[in-house]
């Protein structure tokens, strides 16, 4: 049985052909996934992004830092973020869980986010090891009882403490973790904005839809969102933009009214507010990165199918991060073994050298 697989109830399935592992009661997804371009996206959940191959660039709430084996990203609840191959067959391992897992264990949960970016003390450091040999657990380890299944668990609650100590807690920023409450309302108001986010959309609108008046909407979908609906609307626009400039040639100004923005300028404010960079740059380090036609496959392909459990380069860096930490009880448990067997084989060619001694030459 592979790791995440529950003999007693289903939890959401694992993929037993690919690194993948879930848990729906920890709110948990792991897996292991090739880089394109950027797929601009936000989530309840929280979300650390660790490189297992290649370069990539990761973008996160407008910062991006290019990144390579090991190096961790941590991206909040509701920070919009992407990604982008800076090399051939770049890849990287991500881990959704639900940021409820940390109630009640940090004083300042959810006052204040985690810092994107770990931290590079010697103890920061240690814990990013920690991380790392955690999540590589969460993904090699197999579950076919009850106490490896609890073993899957406790190696998800070694990540999250490896997490808290190795990402510093910063000030909120503009988009603070928020929780959906699950308003019926303002899943309405997002249903319609992911409809007809390239028309003309007004709050006056939106109260109309929503029943209620402009001041109290806006105060209801910022606090079970974690955003304005203008910042969302804008973010359904520049999501649509993002992928017109991979998939298609068309001009710039043609795309953004395609996609919802009212000029070229304003796609172009909101792409170097979210990326740092224009869309025509974007362009240009697209053509100078990985070929076109690599680029293409893996987008048309993006977390449809996850890396394969047979790719030995994927498993033996796992096995590297996982070994890296293993405790010194384990490692004196298996020196035991390792004694006793040797010590067994030694017993056998003592005995066979015996019985060749009375055969005679």
């Amino acid at each position: 049985m592979a790791r995440g697989e529950d003999p007693a109830r289903d939890r959401g399935g694992t993929g037993a052909a690919s690194f993948e592992v879930r848990d729906a009661g920890l709110g948990l997804h792991a897996y292991v996934y090739d880089i394109g371009s950027y797929h601009f996206n936000w989530h309840t959940e929280l979300e650390l992004l660790t490189v297992v191959r290649g370069e990539i660039e990761v973008c996160v709430n407008g910062r991006a830092r290019n990144c390579t084996s090991g190096q961790m990203t941590l991206m909040n609840s509701h920070q919009g973020h992407a990604t982008l191959a800076l090399s051939t067959g770049a890849r990287a391992l991500a881990v959704h869980f639900d940021p409820r897992v940390l109630d009640g264990v940090l004083p300042e949960w959810p006052d204040r986010l985690f810092a994107s970016v770990p931290g590079e003390t010697s103890a920061q450091l240690s814990a990013q090891t920690r991380v790392r040999a955690a999540i590589a657990g969460l993904l090699l380890e197999p579950v076919a009882s009850p106490e490896e299944l609890l073993g899957l668990r406790a190696d998800f609650h070694h990540m999250l403490a490896g997490i808290i100590g190795a990402f510093p807690l910063t000030r909120p920023g503009p988009n603070r973790a928020r929780r959906d409450s699950g308003n019926a309302t303002i899943a309405k108001i997002c249903a319609y904005l992911e409809q007809h986010f390239t028309e003309r959309i007004t709050l006056a609108q939106l109260s109309r839809i929503g029943g209620y008046n402009e001041s109290y909407l806006s105060e209801l979908f910022s606090r079970t969102i974690g955003m304005s609906s203008s910042d969302y609307l804008s973010r359904l626009r520049l999501r649509a933009a993002t992928r017109r400039l991979v998939e298609t040639r068309e001009r710039i100004g043609d795309i953004a009214h395609s996609s919802g923005f009212p000029d070229a300028k304003a796609l172009d404010a909101a792409f170097r507010r979210w990326f740092g960079k224009s869309p025509s740059a974007y362009r240009r380090q697209l053509a100078a990165g990985p070929a076109p036609a690599e680029i293409a496959e893996v987008d048309a392909g993006f977390k449809k199918h996850f890396v394969s459990r047979d790719d030995a380069e994927v498993a033996s860096l796992l096995a590297d991060w996982y070994e890296a930490v293993r405790s010194p009880r384990r490692r004196g448990e298996e020196l035991t073994e390792l004694r006793a067997r040797a010590a067994r084989l030694a017993g056998a060619a003592t005995d066979l050298a015996q019985r060749l001694s009375r055969l005679g030459p």
